[in-house]
C-alpha cells in the first residue's frame, strides 16, 4: 500500500525526504518478495539451467577461475560468481539462495529505473516509472520470469550503467563525484559479456549513447570531454582486462575463445529465426506490459508538441533508451533460441523508455496531462499486467508436505558427503546442488562431449583430463530415462565415450543404480594413487 501511494501520488515535492524515499524503495523489495516467497522455497529446479549456474558457484568457492574452475557455457562467469555472495555471508549455496540473490538483483534493477528518471526529470517520474516493471515482476507466475535466470545480472548491469550515466547527464552533484558515476558507467557496461554474451548488444549501445553524448558541443571544453571519454572508456576495459589477465596466466584462454565464443556462433547457427509472435504470445503478462508501455509511448509523442522543450540531458535519456530497447530485441532474436526468459532483457528498457514519455507528459501545457495523466495512465494501462499475473496458476507453490527428494538423490547422497567431488555424465547438474557436491570437471553437464559439433572431441579429451587428473569420490551417468535431453543410454550414455567408459571400469565399481541413473564409486587402487599424487 505505501509503494502504490507514493508511486502514483504524482508530485515532484511529495516523499521529497530521504526517509520517505528509503521506504518507497524498501517497499519495492518488500512487494516482490511478498509475492515473490513462494518459488523461493521450491526444492527443485524451476528452470534446467538453475542447476547449471548453482553448480557452477558451489565449484567456485574451490577454483574461482573462469573456463578453469568452472565452465558456464555461453553465459559468462560473473553470472555464476554473483551466487557466491551468500556462501560469503555465510549462508549456504542453494537454489533458494540463487533465487533470492536474483530478486536482489530485479530490485536493483528497479532502484536504477527509480534514480535515472529521477535524476532526469524528479523524483515523482521515477516513482511512476518503477510502477509497471514491479506490476509484472511481482505477480508474475510464469516459471520462465520466476526462476534464477542468466539474464538477471546483465539486466542489473546496463540498467545501472544508464542510471549512472543519466546522473552525470543531468550534472547531478559535485564534478568528482559526475566522474565517478561515469567510470561507474563504463565498467557496468564493460561487466556485461561476461554476464551474459548475449546481452552485449546493450552494453555497446550504452557505450555510444554515453560516448556521443560526451563528444556533444557543450560548455565543457574540448580537453575535459576527452578526459571523460578517456574515463568512459578505461572503465569499461577494466572487466575485459581483467578476464584476459586471468585467463592467460590460467592458460585458459584457447578455452575461452571456443567455449564462450565459439560455442556461442555454433548455437546461433543451430537455431531457427524468432519471430515477432514469440514476442507475443510466450508469457501473457509480458505482452499486456509491452503493449500498455507502448500506449503510454505513444500518447506522449502526441503531446511532444504542447511540452516545455527537453534539456539535452532528457533528450540523450530519451536516445540511449530508445537504443537499449532495439538492442535488447536484437539480442533476444538474434539467439534464434525463443526462450521466454530471454525477454528479460527487454522490460528495463521499456520501463525507461515509458519513464522517458511519463517526464514528457509531465512537462505537457495541458495542466491535466501535466498534473493527473500519467498517474491514471498507469491505473488504467497496466493493472490488467498484475491481474493477468495474479489469476495464473501457480505451479510451485509449496504444499503441505514438500515434495520429497528424488530416488536417486537419496541414493547419491549415501555416496557423496557435502563437499564431496562428484562427476556426473549427462545433464544432470541439480545433483550437485542437492547433495551440496563439488563438480569434479569443470563442466556441470556434459551436452558439448555428447551433442555433434565441430568442438566435441576438444570437450571430451578436456573432460578426461579434468577427470584423470583429480579422479571424484563419486561417477554418475545421469543418462537415464526422464533426465532431461539426454535419456537413453544406447545413444548417449557413458559406454559411447569408449575412452570414459574404460576410465570408469578401470577405476570405479558399480554400487547402486537407481531410476535408471547409475551410481559408481572410486575403487581402492584409484583412491590410493590419487592419493599418493
Amino acid at each position: 500500500m505505501f509503494f502504490l501511494w507514493g508511486a502514483l501520488k504524482f508530485s515532484p515535492r511529495s516523499l521529497a525526504s530521504k526517509t520517505g524515499e528509503w521506504l518507497f524503495l524498501i517497499s519495492i523489495g518488500i512487494c516482490l518478495f511478498a509475492l515473490r516467497w513462494p518459488f523461493l522455497l521450491w526444492p527443485n529446479p524451476i528452470n534446467v539451467d538453475e542447476g547449471q549456474w548453482v553448480a557452477c558457484a558451489l565449484k567456485a568457492t574451490r577454483n574461482v577461475v573462469p573456463w578453469l574452475g568452472f565452465e558456464a557455457t555461453t553465459s559468462g562467469p560473473l553470472n555464476c560468481d554473483i551466487l557466491l555472495l551468500p556462501g560469503v555471508l555465510g549462508a549456504k549455496i542453494t537454489f533458494f539462495s540463487a533465487r533470492v540473490v536474483g530478486l536482489c538483483l530485479v530490485a536493483g534493477s528497479l532502484w536504477a529505473v527509480y534514480y535515472a528518471l529521477k535524476w532526469l526529470y524528479a523524483p515523482g517520474i521515477g516513482r511512476l516509472a518503477v510502477v509497471p516493471p514491479l506490476l509484472l515482476l511481482a505477480f508474475t507466475k510464469h516459471s520462465e520470469l520466476v526462476h534464477y535466470s542468466s539474464e538477471h545480472l546483465s539486466v542489473f548491469l546496463t540498467t545501472s550503467s544508464f542510471a549512472a550515466a543519466a546522473f552525470f547527464a543531468a550534472k547531478q552533484g559535485s564534478e568528482r563525484s559526475q566522474r565517478i558515476m561515469l567510470a561507474l558507467a563504463g565498467f557496468c557496461a564493460g561487466c556485461v559479456p561476461f554476464a551474459k554474451l548475449q546481452a552485449t548488444p546493450l552494453a555497446l549501445a550504452e557505450i555510444v549513447a554515453i560516448g556521443a553524448f560526451l563528444l556533444l558541443p557543450d560548455r565543457r571544453p574540448k580537453n575535459a570531454r576527452l578526459s571523460s571519454l578517456a574515463i568512459l572508456l578505461g572503465s569499461a576495459a577494466l572487466m575485459p582486462a581483467i578476464m584476459l589477465i586471468s585467463v592467460w596466466f590460467a592458460h585458459t584462454l584457447e578455452d575461452a575463445i571456443i567455449s564462450y565464443f565459439g560455442m556461442a556462433l555454433l548455437h546461433i547457427e543451430a537455431g531457427e529465426p524468432v519471430s515477432v509472435a514469440f514476442f507475443v504470445n510466450s508469457i501473457p503478462e509480458y505482452t499486456s506490459y509491452a503493449v500498455a508501455s507502448g500506449l503510454v509511448i505513444l500518447a506522449a509523442l502526441v503531446f511532444a508538441r504542447k511540452s516545455t522543450r527537453p534539456s539535452h540531458a532528457q533528450i540523450w535519456g530519451w536516445s540511449c533508451a530508445t537504443m537499449l530497447l532495439g538492442a535488447s530485441i536484437y539480442a533476444i532474436c538474434a539467439s534464434h533460441r525463443p526462450y521466454p526468459h530471454y525477454l528479460m532483457l527487454s522490460v528495463m528498457p521499456i520501463s525507461l523508455l515509458t519513464g522517458n514519455a511519463l517526464g514528457l507528459m509531465s512537462g505537457s501545457h495541458f495542466s491535466f496531462f501535466a498534473r493527473r495523466g500519467p498517474g491514471l495512465a498507469l491505473l488504467a494501462l497496466f493493472l490488467p499486467t498484475a491481474t493477468v499475473g495474479a489469476l495464473a496458476s501457480n505451479p510451485f507453490a509449496p504444499k503441505l508436505r514438500p515434495p520429497l527428494p528424488r530416488p536417486e538423490v537419496v541414493a547419491l547422497a549415501r555416496y557423496a558427503k557435502p563437499g564431496d567431488s562428484v562427476a556426473i555424465w549427462g545433464w544432470k547438474p541439480e545433483y550437485y546442488v542437492q547433495t551440496r557436491t563439488i563438480m569434479a570437471t569443470r563442466d556441470s553437464h556434459t551436452q558439448r562431449q555428447l551433442d555433434l559439433n565441430q568442438y566435441r572431441e576438444y570437450f571430451r579429451q578436456r573432460f578426461m583430463r579434468d577427470l584423470t587428473r583429480n579422479p571424484p569420490t563419486v561417477f554418475v551417468d545421469g543418462v537415464a530415462p526422464g533426465s532431461f535431453t539426454f535419456h537413453d543410454r544406447a545413444t548417449h550414455g557413458m559406454e559411447t565415450f569408449p575412452a570414459l567408459a574404460s576410465f570408469v571400469r578401470n577405476f570405479y565399481v558399480l554400487k547402486e543404480e537407481v531410476e535408471g541413473v547409475r551410481i559408481f564409486v572410486l575403487n581402492g587402487n584409484a583412491a590410493a594413487k590419487a592419493d599418493s599424487k
